[in-house]
């Protein structure tokens, strides 16, 4: 309660003393963090196999942890990428970074496009996209490039 009405309480200027983003990091750490929250959504998934004993394919339950696996995986490397990128370029090559959340938001944005790109075009294009793997849902082992090239190659690379 303290820290919220902290940061409600302006200074002599006007100004919150206070602000949860100052920099572009910020942006970067706390989608980061959403998607570890999505990633371990997929994983938290597994419950509902482990229960039943069996995995069903061809469910939309199957569907959302395949999704929620594999955006939250992607999205992790991507967000773990552009902090790297973010910190080579401050503390190696001297960037000063603009105030400007725009940027920032920016690279956001295209991670985001590209997931969703990733995900939806072979979802929509492709019969039982996901499917159960031995113990969850997941990319179809039908699919090995698709499995290779859109969550493994991507991880491997970043």
């Amino acid at each position: 309660f303290y820290a919220v009405w902290s940061y409600r309480r302006p200074t002599a200027n006007g100004e919150p003393r206070w602000r949860l983003i100052r920099t572009g990091m910020d942006y970067y750490f706390f989608n980061l963090l959403f998607m570890e929250l999505v990633q371990s959504l997929g994983s938290v998934l597994h419950i509902r196999w482990i229960n039943r004993g069996e995995v069903e394919s061809r469910t939309a339950y199957c569907g959302a942890q395949g999704f929620a696996k594999q955006f939250g995986d992607v999205g992790v490397a991507l967000s773990t990428l552009a902090i790297a990128v973010y910190t080579f370029m401050v503390l190696f090559l001297r960037w000063r970074v603009s105030d400007s959340a725009w940027l920032h938001l920016g690279i956001i944005a295209l991670i985001w496009l590209f997931l969703v790109l990733i995900i939806a075009i072979p979802w929509a294009t492709k019969t039982d996209y996901y499917f159960q793997t031995t113990y969850w849902c997941w990319i179809n082992r039908r699919y090995k490039q698709l499995q290779l090239g859109l969550e493994y190659g991507i991880m491997w690379f970043v």
